[in-house]
């Protein structure tokens, strides 16, 4: 998946996923950084041992962060995970990160081609209030990271409120301290799309 492709994890690297239930993104952190230093992903037993590195799963829903635990347990190397069951707002600030994934909660309105019943729930008021919530858990990953360090933000909306609007709310506050990173860089056949109706 694109986001964990653009926080692209070294083996020695200390990650954070703030909102890491189910754990699809999670576990593609994990198997990027055992292979991090190899020059194939075959998984061999003996590349293991160099992950010198630190997964810290969190999910604030204990009933998820039970789902989030199983799926993480099927992985090599659950001896450099740790799964955490905090308000990702209140996750404490006694450990540094090198990179932090924020898959934020969101109107999952990007996600309507397989779930049609989301457009007839969604509305603007909705989206508004998700985005006091992205903004918030962005500030905290910006206590988190450490100095030159990456965050990656992402959520499955398509809608502005809750992607380029947290961007700038949080640029706004933090332009001294980071900068927005292009991924087409770190991805350059990645190609930026929005949803255009043509008809009707």
């Amino acid at each position: 998946m694109i986001p964990a492709l653009v926080l692209n994890p070294t083996s020695s690297d200390w990650v954070l996923d703030l909102c890491a239930a189910p754990g699809s993104k999670a576990s593609q952190l994990l198997d990027m950084m055992l292979c991090a230093d190899n020059d194939d992903t075959t998984h061999d037993n003996k590349n293991h041992d160099r992950i010198e590195g630190l997964l810290v799963a969190n999910e604030p829903s204990f009933s998820r962060a039970r789902i989030l635990v199983h799926q993480l347990g099927r992985l090599p190397r659950t001896d450099r995970v740790i799964v955490t069951n905090v308000d990702a707002r209140a996750f404490p600030q006694r450990l540094r990160f090198d990179k932090i994934l924020c898959d934020v909660p969101c109107s999952c309105d990007g996600t309507v081609g397989k779930n049609g019943e989301i457009l007839d729930k969604w509305s603007v008021r909705g989206g508004l209030e998700m985005q006091r919530l992205q903004v918030s858990i962005l500030r905290k990953a910006a206590n988190l990271v450490r100095t030159g360090g990456r965050i990656v933000y992402s959520t499955c909306s398509f809608n502005p409120e809750e992607n380029e609007r947290v961007i700038e709310a949080f640029l706004m506050e933090n332009k001294d301290s980071f900068q927005l990173q292009n991924i087409s860089t770190l991805l350059p056949e990645t190609l930026r799309w929005l949803p255009v109706r043509l008809k009707g």
